[in-house]
């Protein structure tokens, strides 16, 4: 009886060792990948997506939006939230980590090699719209963008922090410096409005901002 007892147990042992083997991987190189994959096995190597991200904005420096004072149009200079919300399109370069097999029965690797891309994401981003800027750091946009580093949380999601460069319109220094709480004058006429796309007074200017994103891929997956 004890004798049929350790053979069940025994062939209980070997069935679920098989079955585990059945469902196993094992590694491989890239060289190993690169040759299945001439050889015609299917492998996927993209190691570039793109998508677009939404995240928030903090700028190193401040910025100021210019107002004349209605009594007597003399300059006023308002410091704004250095805050401000960004949409942005992405590149995010995955390096492949690392390549797999499955594994048989009789322990040899056998069908297509799948790849797994590391978790740490290398992102560069274009800057589309910019929410909750003032009138000035939102007019007339330069090309806006950043580079940084993100983290894959899944397939269709990453995690980024971007060092970007973002335009302002900013007064020129020579205004601010001549005219702070004074009217300006110009050609002996003293102006009651400002008009931020008047190069005379207005210039724009690159300003250092971290960014936080939240990124969706819109295609690359795999």
């Amino acid at each position: 009886m004890t004798n049929k007892i350790y053979t069940v147990l025994l062939l209980s042992i070997v069935s679920l060792t098989t079955f585990a083997q059945t469902d196993t991987t094992k590694s491989i190189t890239k060289s190993v990948a690169n040759d299945l994959k001439d050889n015609g096995y299917t492998i996927n190597t993209k190691v570039f997506k793109f998508g677009a991200s939404l995240g928030f904005n903090y700028l190193t420096k401040d910025i100021y939006d210019p107002v004349l004072s209605p009594v007597d149009n003399s300059l006023k200079l308002q410091r704004v939230n250095p805050m401000s919300f960004l949409l942005s399109t992405t590149v995010i370069v995955n390096p492949i980590s690392s390549y797999y097999r499955k594994v048989g029965a009789d322990g040899k690797p056998y069908g297509d090699v799948y790849s797994v891309p590391s978790r740490l994401s290398f992102i560069a981003t274009i800057n589309l719209a910019q929410f909750g800027a003032s009138q000035t750091a939102s007019f007339n946009k330069k090309i806006d963008g950043g580079l940084g580093l993100g983290i894959r949380l899944n397939n269709d999601f990453h995690l980024g922090i971007t060092a970007e460069m973002i335009s302002v319109r900013q007064l020129r220094d020579y205004i601010v410096n001549d005219f702070k709480d004074k009217p300006i004058v110009v050609n002996n006429e003293t102006l009651n409005a400002l008009d931020v796309s008047d190069n005379r007074l207005f210039v724009d200017k690159y300003y250092f901002g971290l960014s936080v994103k939240f990124i969706y891929v819109l295609a690359g997956k795999e």
